[in-house]
């Protein structure tokens, strides 16, 4: 079923406001035996801490019998030159993940409602890729980032 809404989440991750514009559509199949969910779902104008981060494209699925959230690999965030791609699986009781992440041009500024209070006027870009997997909470991570006009004071 289509839909369109205007969305603001606080407490979501950190203690940030998340602000934008939703449309997409959300589909349960197998409500009585196996309910899973797909959902496509963009939010334009997305905002955090104040800073414009783009579209959030969401694309992927929740099995709610394994409580397996599943990102399909054109699930991205976009700004003018910068996207970052993710695509990956999420298992919540078992608190296990298996993603990928691609970027290019990433501004590292984006960072900085999230290190407020230890380092100020992030500025630069980062591109990369990385591997996260984690099993029962095991976090290892793998790939290869890159900065450039990397700042902060």
């Amino acid at each position: 079923m289509p839909f369109s809404a205007k969305v603001t989440a606080e407490r979501f991750l950190f203690d940030y406001k998340y602000e934008g514009k939703m449309i997409g559509s959300i589909t349960v199949e197998n409500i009585f035996q196996q309910p899973n969910t797909s959902f496509d779902v963009t939010v334009s104008d997305f905002k955090t801490g104040g800073y414009e981060m783009g579209e959030a494209i969401i694309n992927g699925a929740y099995n709610l019998q394994k409580k397996q959230l599943t990102l399909y690999p054109n699930s991205a965030l976009v700004y003018k030159n910068a996207y970052i791609n993710t695509a990956g699986e999420y298992w919540i009781d078992q608190d296990s993940v298996r993603m990928s992440f691609l970027a290019e041009q990433i501004p590292l500024q984006w960072i900085q409602p999230y290190v407020d209070g230890y380092v100020h006027n992030v500025s630069g870009v980062v591109n990369g890729f990385l591997t996260l997997n984690s099993k029962q909470g095991k976090l290892k991570a793998s790939g290869k980032v890159q900065t450039k006009n990397a700042k902060l004071t």
